[in-house]
């Protein structure tokens, strides 16, 4: 009796066994029948004159972030009968058979390219993952442009609620001379009507004295305001000037935006929520830190993969159908699930504020309340339609 129990449960574990072996088997091969393109399309990297070495960004930032998470996105998809493939291209070779691109462009080139490319392929999706111009968000929008990045209106309101909250009514502006150190300035305006801040003065960054040999001496003088400040706002996209008025202005009030307390979409402390594993990873693979930048290109990968898990249709029309729709709520090691705004193809998600050595907060902060969801308190709302 015990040997005829022993052989049917044999019988049974054997069959069982047979039954997943099939399966994986039958998912392996049907991984192969569908394979989702992706393209990828990156601007070289500028390198200031006045920029240190150690702020100076990585070669394959963003191209890291969007590799890494093929391997990750494929693991679900041959299970169901997919595989996502990344190639770099540039804008020149694209055809209308690279249904799915994503931008990582500087401002410059994206002003160059994104108008041109949204149109020239209508039936293409393209997903900004380096861009915070307002004006892709705004009056420049297109039906086939998503954004996995932030714009400058999320991050300026990030800062902003968090000035609310700590009560600084007063702040001093400092702005390069790059473009986006205007389209900064420009969202911190804007931020600074709706939360009734007070902006003392602007002043522009000329770069007229050796920072090496005089910083410490000079940067309080120019830091100098006709009233007193509460925090002192810095936009500084080429990284010349901002790391020397931490704790070197004149007022002794807190730096914030591109040097200090920083709005930035991910930050290598942050460890909640699986990140530790996510950070853990790329640290592996690249040796350095994820960046904001490899972020975003990394979520586009993900949004993408997720989009063809949800529905399992493949093609770039169904699949930013998919990423608008209700269903689509991506998990991104943010405590919170990920959607798409309709009206602008924006990525919500929570801004986290931080410096250098830490993580402070996330905003949307607490006490910011809107109809739909919190993450809409950040950049431009649904009744900021684009034109």
């Amino acid at each position: 009796m015990t040997n005829f129990i022993s052989m049917q449960c044999a019988k049974f574990f054997t069959t069982i066994f047979s039954i997943i072996l099939i399966s994986f088997v039958s998912s392996s091969h049907a991984s192969t029948n569908q394979t989702i393109k992706i393209v990828i399309i990156t601007s070289a990297n500028t390198t200031f004159s006045g920029t240190p070495n150690h702020l100076r960004s990585p070669k394959n930032e963003g191209i890291a972030g969007a590799h890494l998470a093929i391997p990750e996105a494929n693991q679900t998809g041959r299970f169901l009968g997919y595989s996502l493939n990344l190639t770099d291209k540039s804008p020149s070779d694209l055809t209308a058979d690279d249904s799915i691109v994503l931008l990582n462009l500087n401002e410059t080139d994206a002003l160059k390219y994104i108008p041109q490319l949204t149109k020239r392929f209508p039936s293409s999706l393209f997903i900004n993952v380096r861009s915070q111009n307002n004006q892709w968000r705004t009056e420049r929008c297109s039906a086939n442009l998503f954004h996995t990045t932030p714009s400058f209106a999320m991050q300026a309101d990030a800062l902003g609620q968090w000035l609310l909250q700590q009560r600084m009514k007063k702040l001093l502006v400092v702005k390069g001379q790059h473009p986006a150190d205007d389209q900064y300035v420009d969202s911190i305006q804007r931020m600074a009507k709706r939360f009734k801040i007070d902006i003392v003065e602007e002043k522009s960054w000329t770069g007229d004295f050796d920072l090496r040999r005089v910083a410490y001496k000079e940067v309080p003088q120019f830091t100098k305001a006709r009233s007193t400040y509460d925090a002192l706002f810095v936009s500084d996209h080429q990284r010349d000037f901002g790391y020397a008025l931490p704790f070197n202005v004149y007022s002794q009030a807190p730096v914030i935006g591109d040097f200090g307390l920083k709005a930035v979409t991910w930050h290598h402390t942050i460890e909640q929520w699986g990140a530790r594993q996510l950070q853990n990873r790329f640290v592996e693979t690249y040796h350095r830190n994820m960046t904001s930048l490899d972020f975003t290109a990394y979520l586009a990968v993900r949004a993408i993969g997720y989009a063809a898990q949800i529905h399992q249709v493949f093609d770039a029309r169904s699949l930013s159908e998919t990423m608008l729709s209700e269903k689509f709520a991506l998990a991104a090691y943010k405590g919170r699930k990920l959607s798409f705004r309709p009206q602008n193809r924006q990525l919500r998600m929570p801004i986290a504020l931080a410096h250098d050595a830490g993580l402070l907060t996330n905003a949307p902060l607490e006490g910011f309340l809107h109809p739909t969801t919190d993450l809409d308190t950040l950049g431009y709302d649904h009744h900021e339609r684009c034109q």
